[in-house]
């Protein structure tokens, strides 16, 4: 046998034993042929579809095939449950936003699901922010003149416009009318585009949004944007002042998107799809076009994303409590 044969065999063997170490550990999305389904829980189209679409896209290289199924209903339950019942090898995944893990627990009577448990959070990849924001032509100005316009006459400027009853703008207006003593009440709309007609059509004085949502609105001056949730200036809007900013501390409310694992799956896998996540949303392309849907990329790992879901919980549920609103189904 020759010198340049047993090297040969040598690589070989190395190789091998490194994809049997790989599949031992689950490690082997692309060597094993098996697509990485992503389960997102609206229909196609809008920012969360959207922005799971890039996702996939980016992780594809380290990941292999990735698949991206649309599950909408039951208020994102439906996609939920699917990915808690599937096998915990790293293959189904769950991009949500994390309101069902966050808002939901003290929304809904019953949950057929457990808040920690069923799922892993394995990485978050954006966060935004909400805005209370005005139609253009709106003689309302600033904050503090929406709120004297509310204290003076709640039947006319007192609703604001929500995409959903029961989702974060919601009751992050409710905050509001609690921070600011001022009687506001939500007019629930079956997504941001009706929401958005109306405020921009003068139908309703005022809209509790997500920030993404008026950017288009505001360029072309059909809406004015009075605050944004942050805990600091977006740098999308940085020209406009946040709540704390304007006096109402600790009103800090954002949400994100993030991917979750059903329970099971083992932290080498989700340590994996952590890394390729904070790799693809460092790219400059990646955070641009994030941008223009209106989301800031986030950075965090497995335990750190966890804890992040615990103290979103503890912000809302004195909010939600507050409002009494629940819902049965």
């Amino acid at each position: 046998m020759t010198e340049s044969t047993i090297i040969s065999r040598r690589g070989a063997l190395r190789a091998l034993a490194a994809t049997v170490a790989g599949s031992a550990c689950g490690l082997s999305f692309g060597q094993s042929g098996k697509p990485v389904t992503l389960v997102v829980p609206v229909p196609p189209g809008g920012g969360m579809d959207s922005t799971a679409r890039l996702v996939a896209e980016q992780l594809r290289p380290s990941l292999g095939t990735i698949i991206v199924d649309n599950r909408p209903g039951a208020a994102l339950r439906i996609a939920l449950n699917l990915v808690k019942r599937s096998a915990p090898d790293g293959h189904t995944l769950l991009f949500t936003s994390i309101s069902p893990f966050t808002i939901y627990p003290f929304v809904y009577t019953k949950l057929d699901y457990k808040v920690e448990g069923d799922l892993l959070p394995v990485a978050p990849v954006v966060s935004y922010e909400f805005a209370i924001a005005v139609p253009g032509d709106s003689p309302i100005k600033s904050l503090a003149q929406y709120i004297a316009a509310v204290k003076k006459d709640p039947d006319v400027y007192g609703l604001y416009a929500v995409p959903a009853a029961g989702a974060a703008p919601h009751f992050a207006g409710a905050a509001l009318a609690t921070a600011a003593g001022i009687p506001l009440k939500h007019v629930p709309y079956k997504g941001s585009a009706p929401a958005m007609q109306d405020l921009i059509g003068g139908h309703v004085p005022a809209c509790v949004n997500v920030l993404g949502e008026f950017l288009p609105y505001r360029e072309s001056g059909k809406v004015r944007v009075l605050a944004t949730t942050g805990a600091k200036r977006s740098e999308l809007m940085p020209d406009v002042p946040t709540l704390v900013e304007l006096g109402y501390k600790g009103l800090i409310a954002s949400e994100q998107f993030g991917l979750f694992a059903p329970a099971g799956t083992s932290p080498e896998l989700v340590n994996r799809i952590n890394a390729s996540v904070r790799d693809a949303m460092q790219k400059p392309d990646v955070r641009k076009r994030l941008a223009e849907l209106g989301y800031v990329p986030a950075q965090a790992s497995p335990s750190e994303f966890a804890a992040s879901l615990r103290s979103a919980r503890e912000f809302w549920k004195p909010v939600v409590m507050s409002t009494g609103f629940t819902l049965d189904e």
